[in-house]
């Protein structure tokens, strides 16, 4: 896929990567070849895991993938856990899309969740987190600004100290306003989107 400006991943997690590449094949989705993929840190540990892609115009909202990690003991430590900024994890990621029912009927196909209607959104609840699809005007009302569908509007992000980050954010040169489900910061353009926290 090109890189463009903006937000463009979305990843689920699994514990069984050939599953779900099976899964995605008998629901439609044509998966590409399992890739499996080795990363050596800086302190020479290596991280290994697997990744199921699908073609860009079967998930059109950006990349969005499985991945398996092989060395959970290396990536999960408490080091890469204890973010000083008081981020304590991704609660919920937001999709673009001109028929939200649509495409939220899509992204259950999947990832295998049951789209439940919230407001005007349709949200998926993952094991960590969920996932809302929504109109652009419905996601701009709700984060101050959401780009053209399909695509990814941004993220929301779980703080222990959500105004002493959102002022950090704001120091930092970011745009930060107070938006109906907290404080959204607006990125710049190459990393693009929202994060609500």
């Amino acid at each position: 896929m090109q890189r463009y400006d903006g937000v463009h991943l979305a990843c689920f997690g699994t514990p069984q990567a050939e599953a779900e590449h099976r899964r995605l094949g008998d629901h439609g989705f044509e998966p590409e070849p399992l890739v499996s993929l080795e990363r050596t840190l800086d302190g020479g540990e290596k991280v290994r895991f697997k990744v199921v892609r699908v073609p860009a115009a079967k998930m059109p909202e950006g990349r969005v993938q499985y991945v398996e990690q092989l060395t959970p003991e290396t990536i999960w430590t408490q080091a890469n856990l204890a973010h000083a900024n008081g981020v304590t994890g991704l609660k919920a990621l937001y999709v673009v899309a001109d028929d939200p029912a649509e495409t939220a009927a899509r992204w259950a196909r999947f990832s295998g969740l049951l789209p439940m209607p919230e407001g005007a959104l349709v949200r998926l609840d993952c094991t960590r987190g969920r996932v809302f699809v929504g109109t652009r005007e419905e996601l701009g009302r709700l984060l101050g600004a959401a780009p053209a569908a399909p695509g990814l509007a941004g993220y929301c992000l779980a703080c222990r100290h959500p105004e002493s980050f959102a002022a950090r954010c704001s120091k930092l040169g970011f745009a930060v306003h107070r938006s109906a489900a907290g404080h959204a910061v607006s990125l710049p353009a190459s990393l693009g989107g929202v994060w609500l926290i």
